[in-house]
């Protein structure tokens, strides 16, 4: 419940297939879930959905084996449902490695910098006071898989 109520702060680290432009700050997108035949949750966007807004930092850019992809910064500002993964799909620079969100593109991203697994990370949290508290801000860094696949990109 707390991880939903005002002044929360998250921040993310993302590697997204693609040319994320520098000048692209922020995404307000509404998101409309459904559930599709398997009984499995998807989100799209769609202008009858809920607001959602997520702010992005580019902090690298790398070209690697014929392909672009860019590090972010990411800050969802509303909490809804795969927000994050769906901003970037929506603007064709899928999440590498996110086979729900990024098909093919971002599976074979994956493969070709070594990635196992979805290279969307939650590298801060920041939860308000509770009544006569100290906020509480909590850091993780990225796991070593993350870490080598952006040095290999860095090489």
């Amino acid at each position: 419940e707390r991880l939903r109520g005002q002044g929360v702060k998250k921040d993310y680290l993302a590697l997204v297939a693609g040319d994320w432009p520098a000048s692209r700050k922020q995404v307000e997108v509404p998101l409309r879930k459904s559930v599709v035949g398997s009984g499995e949750r998807i989100v799209r966007a769609d202008p009858s959905g809920q607001a959602a807004r997520t702010r992005f930092r580019v902090l690298r850019q790398y070209r690697h084996d014929g392909q672009v992809y860019t590090l972010l910064r990411v800050s969802p500002i509303t909490g809804r449902t795969h927000q994050i993964r769906v901003h970037c799909w929506y603007h064709g620079t899928p999440i590498v490695g996110d086979e729900k969100y990024g098909g093919d593109l971002s599976m074979e991203s994956a493969r070709r910098i070594g990635m196992n697994r979805m290279a969307l990370h939650a590298t801060a949290l920041l939860l308000p006071a509770w009544k006569e508290g100290a906020d509480l801000a909590l850091q993780s860094p990225a796991p070593a898989e993350w870490q080598k696949a952006i040095e290999d990109l860095d090489s």
